[in-house]
């Protein structure tokens, strides 16, 4: 699963295939375009829907195997569930002529919320089910993009001029604070809008935990076939603890961040693999990570490398 702003489609795709999109979207006029099926280009077709959202409580989800799925949202606010259907129950067989099937209501999925503009993609192994709502009903007008994987294969980008990410470690802490703190207030962004980073807390925290060994910190780099020039793109912070009830020692991934851009990359699974194998060089039985649960990304991205949700973290406000 992909989101963003659709401005932001052409960082996944090659220009015959958001270009078609793109050029749809920019010469309707919504209120008027009736809604159902209608072709776009390159064997690429639309599905305008005009409804009001729903509760996604004991829904179907679906997923299809011919094409990618690309929801675009062009009035109200739309949640969408997703989850990872491999590991759902099949209600309905796949359906060729119709290219889907339905799985039965997962009893735990993520939710991605969208405002206008926005797009949520979805691929043959994301189980996902749209139109819905938080708390109350709303109009919505959206568009379905139906892509062909035919196409996405034939289109894909030529090879980047990313050829890997380097992991180092960071080995003067003074020095690189200013990095770790530049990216902790952007996550904090994402990851609790309403917080208010403070530097002082921050180093008060970082500092003693490096100074008794239990965290170490890393740079995340990425390196371009071309000049051989590094970008610094991302950092992560693991932390050594250990469990008194369990009596074994355990691996945290206290801190991990990305450059907006270099995401959907495959630079998360390389960190969260990195992580594993320190985790396991330095003894540990198993591993933890904290995670919004209103970042549905993130939420995927740990679950599709092995993690699962063993407890809930719930906050009241006065």
């Amino acid at each position: 699963m992909i989101a963003g702003t659709i401005e932001q489609l052409s960082a996944h795709f090659k220009p015959e295939i958001v270009a078609p999109i793109l050029n749809f979207i920019q010469r309707q006029d919504f209120n008027s375009l009736p809604s159902g099926k209608h072709p776009v280009a390159n064997g690429i077709f639309a599905i305008v829907i005009k409804t009001n959202s729903r509760d996604l409580k004991g829904q179907q989800f679906e997923a299809h195997r011919q094409n990618l799925d690309l929801h675009y949202l062009v009035s109200g606010k739309e949640v969408l569930g997703f989850t990872n259907g491999p590991a759902l129950h099949i209600s309905t067989p796949y359906d060729s002529a119709g290219d889907y099937l339905l799985y039965h209501p997962p009893q735990n999925y993520s939710l991605l919320g969208l405002t206008e503009k926005q797009f949520a993609l979805f691929y043959p192994e994301d189980a996902h089910c749209a139109q819905g709502h938080l708390q109350e009903e709303n109009s919505l007008v959206k568009v379905v993009f139906k892509i062909p994987i035919s196409l996405v294969k034939s289109a894909s980008p030529q090879k980047s001029t990313v050829e890997a990410i380097k992991i180092n470690p960071i080995a003067n802490l003074e020095e690189a604070i200013p990095i770790l703190w530049d990216h902790d207030q952007k996550n904090q962004k994402i990851n609790f809008p309403n917080s208010f980073p403070h530097l002082e807390l921050f180093e008060k925290n970082i500092r003693p935990e490096h100074a008794s060994g239990s965290a170490a910190s890393f740079l995340i780099y990425e390196q371009a076939d071309a000049s051989g020039q590094e970008k610094l793109v991302g950092s992560l912070i693991l932390r050594i603890k250990e469990n008194p009830y369990r009596r074994k020692k355990f691996g945290e991934i206290w801190y991990i961040y990305l450059e907006p851009e270099c995401r959907g990359k495959g630079y998360g699974k390389k960190l969260l693999e990195f992580a594993d194998e320190y985790f396991k060089k330095q003894g540990c039985s198993y591993a933890f990570a904290g995670i919004a649960a209103h970042n549905p990304a993130s939420n995927l991205l740990f679950e599709k490398a092995g993690y699962s949700k063993t407890r809930f973290i719930l906050e009241k406000e006065y």
